[in-house]
């Protein structure tokens, strides 16, 4: 085993440029993204080779001009997903077959990008010499997810150009706007993933219910409610009472309630009765994920959402780790639930034009967050600070509740 990549050892190039034609017999390849300069790296050897492909159409790193040549070559073939809520494909896992029955295996963090193959520092081990039992189960593995994955044809190439162009279209309008605005106090972060003219609209609409919504804001007492809340959780959490825990958890109140009653693992142990209440989810809740919710919290008092959303927890979705996260975490994770949900679609508008995604509700939650915290922006620039005892983004998500007090009078908000 070698490790390949800077800033000590050679890159992937280095090895791709170093193999032989004449001396494979297959190529075999798994990588999240891919760019034109990368593919064209390979671009001549897989003329040369039985190639197969399996790569992820995202829009904000895969470009399409490489898909078109792709389909072009013959002796590729390539396949495809799709980023959704359950799912994003991130490997990066290049096996070449030889015809003397060796394989070699490169394994790591390069991507099929310019810079995974030459300029970043990448970390990738690379296998030389396996026979097929060494390589049986990279082999199958790879069976696995090409099999699973979609075909990629014109059809598919055409359709996320047009995403991959209107999300390049949104990023320029948006430097260009940092550079007119580099003067202001307030200056949008540079990976907003808002346009232009959804900001102007946000803004509108801000600065129109400002008035009344700080009022709502004071009545409501939501500064000390709300300070309240983070203190129980915590205080919850620090003694282990996960029930009195998810009973303050607010998406518990019936988000969650329809998936228990068709899980198959809740039903077999309680019936289909046992969650009239919000107190008879929150025991069923804490009973049946007893033996994670402790790893669970410590993941999210760290800030590592990755491995506390690895976590099997039953009836245990990212609404409810949202608002975990930002009760922890507040200054930079938001909540992800119907009220938010329902205030994006009408401040923004329809996700599936907007952003690709079907609905707001199925958006990956890193994407989601994104957006809370583009908001988050706007929400100072033109409100401000209502609380400073509570976070950013949980003051923000006091915004969405007004809103949707009011969704009958707000046209568009359903």
């Amino acid at each position: 085993m070698k490790i390949i990549g800077k800033p000590k050892t050679r890159t992937l190039i280095d090895v791709w440029q170093s193999l032989n034609p004449t001396d494979i017999n297959e190529i075999l390849i798994a990588t999240a993204y891919v760019n034109k300069k990368g593919f064209n790296f390979i671009k001549d050897l897989i003329k040369k080779v039985k190639t197969k492909i399996v790569l992820c159409l995202d829009p904000s790193v895969t470009d399409w001009q490489p898909l078109e040549d792709i389909i072009k070559i013959g002796s590729v073939e390539c396949r495809y997903y799709k980023p959704t809520a359950e799912r994003y494909f991130h490997p990066k896992m290049y096996i070449i077959k030889y015809k003397n029955g060796k394989h070699s295996i490169i394994l790591g963090s390069s991507n099929l990008t310019h810079g995974g193959m030459k300029d970043n520092i990448e970390a990738n081990m690379y296998f030389e010499g396996l026979s097929y039992s060494d390589a049986k189960d990279f082999l199958d593995y790879f069976s696995e997810i090409f099999s699973k994955a979609d075909p990629l044809n014109m059809n598919a190439v055409n359709k996320f150009r047009e995403i991959r162009d209107k999300y390049i279209d949104n990023h320029r309008k948006w430097q260009g706007k940092i550079q007119r605005t580099k003067a202001k106090i307030f200056t949008p972060p540079p990976t907003t993933l808002l346009t232009s003219e959804q900001t102007k609209k946000v803004i509108k609409i801000l600065k129109r219910e400002r008035g009344k919504y700080i009022d709502w804001f004071k009545k409501k007492n939501h500064c000390k409610d709300r300070k309240r809340h983070i203190d129980n959780i915590k205080n919850y959490a620090s003694h282990r009472d996960w029930v009195k825990l998810f009973d303050n958890v607010w998406s518990v109140g019936g988000l969650r309630r329809g998936a228990l009653a068709r899980s198959s693992v809740f039903v077999s142990r309680y019936g289909r009765k046992a969650f009239r209440t919000r107190h008879e989810v929150s025991v069923c809740l804490a009973d049946i994920n007893k033996s994670l919710i402790r790893n669970w919290i410590n993941h999210i008092q760290r800030k590592d959402w990755g491995n506390a959303s690895m976590l099997h927890l039953h009836g245990i979705g990212d609404k409810i780790q949202s608002e975990l996260f930002c009760i922890y975490h507040g200054d930079e994770y938001g909540i992800k639930n119907d009220k938010s949900i329902r205030a994006f679609k009408y401040l923004l508008g329809d996700p599936k034009t907007n952003f690709s995604y079907s609905s707001y509700d199925t958006m990956p939650y890193s994407y989601f967050n994104q957006l809370l915290n583009d908001l988050k922006e706007l929400y100072l620039e033109v409100i401000g600070r209502q609380c400073g005892s509570i976070s950013t983004l949980l003051e923000l998500d006091a915004f969405f509740w007004y809103l949707y007090g009011k969704r009958e009078e707000l046209k568009g908000y359903e």
